[in-house]
């Protein structure tokens, strides 16, 4: 499984290419992003991925959870998105 590491200043539609990769090479990705923007720009690239023609005929479950990260010195709580192809 691919871990993928969400900026705020990503482009939604790169994202979503990337996530559309991963889930093609290995039917499940892990889409993390910390703040606000950077969880919009994560939901909205997964959007576009699982509607994208090489992924519209097949269901994708997509499981959102929390997720402590250490980012420097600092402790904080993240979003973890596990998306996963379902065959």
């Amino acid at each position: 499984m691919k871990i993928v590491r969400v900026k705020s200043q990503v482009s939604s539609k790169r994202l979503a290419g990337v996530i559309i990769r991963d889930l093609l090479e290995d039917g499940t990705v892990d889409v993390q992003a910390v703040g606000a923007a950077a969880v919009n720009q994560g939901l909205k690239a997964i959007i576009l991925a699982t509607e994208s023609q090489p992924l519209s005929n097949e269901l994708c479950s997509i499981v959102p959870r929390f997720e402590d990260c250490l980012i420097g010195s600092e402790h904080k709580t993240g979003i973890s998105i596990l998306v996963k192809r379902q065959n």
